[in-house]
């Protein structure tokens, strides 16, 4: 299955996508959009100058245009770099989907007085076809209603919706699916005592029906720190000691 990762970054978090090349995305094809080139890693791709969080629309859009003038593939996943994803989990879930049929996929935003977008924390995912359709509305069409300021943290998130509920993007039969597999917060586990325990973890509770569930989901959100994505690897894989980080992990190249 054809699967290509879209990540936004910037400098400072660097060396989280490195983690990410070490676990999830290790034999997995990931470009990188950010702020700075880096020297001889050519996933990292430069398409702004900012540094800020305010460029996540602008390394967005740059993401979706490069990626569907410069790479073929069926499947585009789109995310942040503090987002850890269950790669088995994701193409289980597109066994059996067209990537011919102009869909996006993901957690569905609810705002209130504002049309429901994306979550980009809790992932995207497109068809090659739905990718077609919206390069075309970037270039041709574009279309952003501003976010009403108590949620402007979310105006990245919601500029996916905005380009498929966008007329063109109607006539051309774009449909956005909601799915609850696209975890946009970190999980917490349940102990058999019920205690609950949260990221970064030393180990895992004894399994209970909840932490099985966990394992399931295509992925999560606010993985940060070297701690958090060593405990993704043990969630993912079921182990139940502690895994000391490769020393890769928690390094910039």
């Amino acid at each position: 299955m054809d699967i290509k990762f879209l990540i936004s970054t910037t400098e400072n978090t660097h060396s989280r996508c490195d983690i990410i090349k070490s676990c999830w995305g290790k034999n997995q094809d990931v470009l990188f959009f950010t702020d700075t080139e880096r020297k001889n890693r050519p996933e990292f791709i430069k398409v702004s100058d900012d540094k800020t969080w305010n460029s996540n629309i602008e390394k967005l859009t740059n993401a979706l245009v490069y990626a569907y003038k410069n790479t073929t593939s069926d499947w585009y996943f789109l995310g942040c770099d503090d987002r850890y994803i269950f790669v088995d989990n994701l193409e289980e879930f597109l066994k059996d989907k067209n990537p011919k049929i102009p869909v996006c996929y993901g957690k569905i935003a609810k705002i209130p007085d504002f049309p429901e977008g994306y979550l980009n924390g809790a992932g995207n995912l497109c068809s090659r076809a739905a990718l077609e359709i919206i390069v075309y509305q970037i270039e041709n069409h574009p279309v952003f209603r501003p976010v009403p300021a108590e949620y402007n943290h979310h105006a990245a998130d919601l500029y996916i919706g905005h380009l498929c509920r966008d007329s063109y993007a109607v006539e051309m039969g774009l449909e956005m699916i909601h799915c609850d597999l696209f975890h946009d917060h970190q999980p917490t586990l349940v102990g058999t005592d019920g205690s609950l325990h949260t990221l970064p973890l030393d180990s895992l509770p004894d399994a209970t029906v909840e932490n099985d569930a966990l394992r399931k989901y295509i992925g999560f959100h606010y993985i940060k720190s070297p701690q958090d994505f060593n405990s993704m690897v043990m969630i993912e894989s079921g182990q139940t000691h502690h895994l000391v980080p490769t020393p890769s992990i928690g390094t910039d190249i």
